[in-house]
């Protein structure tokens, strides 16, 4: 399982991690890039801050967490700049045992973007806690084509809101009902 594409405000979101957190153990640590080695991780993702808010308008600009078993030891990726400096990257790469979460949700109120759940690990714990996610979304959300759909979510675009990856986007490209 390499990816789960989800819908979701700050309720529908907190809903998932709730039941996700209540089957197993876990943490979530910011992926990030600064140019010191700083690791910010928290226990439950009612703590994450502006859980549920994109920070941008399109869904690839949004914070992304690594999520994983607390007995991780993250490992910063360390990356030698042209100029002689080190930057440092909190990402999958040094940490396999991890999934990539980022919630994205809404945007200035006009539109909800698209977070998801993803790997590209093939590690075992990488995958059951993609198996884990798995079932937390099947209990919460509702599948809408390619994507999962917090009810909360799900309410805002049966009454207009757009669901789409870009604010940008055309409205072509957003969350359409089957036919």
């Amino acid at each position: 399982m390499k990816a789960i594409k989800i819908f979701a405000v700050r309720s529908d979101i907190l809903r998932l991690l709730k039941t996700l957190e209540a089957g197993t153990e876990i943490k979530y640590i910011k992926a990030d890039s600064s140019s010191v080695p700083t690791i910010q991780q928290w226990s439950h993702g009612s703590d994450l801050p502006k859980l549920g808010i994109a920070d941008g308008s399109q869904s690839n600009l949004c914070q992304s967490y690594l999520l994983s078993y607390p007995d991780l030891i993250v490992q910063p990726r360390q990356i030698e700049q042209p100029d002689g400096t080190l930057r440092f990257d909190v990402d999958q790469l040094n940490n396999p045992d991890s999934i990539v979460f980022t919630p994205a949700g809404e945007w200035k109120d006009k539109v909800i973007l698209a977070g998801s759940f993803g790997t590209a690990s093939l590690s075992p714990a990488s995958q059951s806690l993609m198996k884990a996610v798995a079932a937390a979304v099947r209990k919460n959300f509702s599948k809408v084509r390619a994507f999962w759909v917090g009810p909360e979510a799900l309410a805002q675009w049966k009454s207009g809101k757009r669901l789409t990856i870009a604010e940008q986007s055309p409205s072509v490209y957003d969350l359409q009902e089957e036919d």
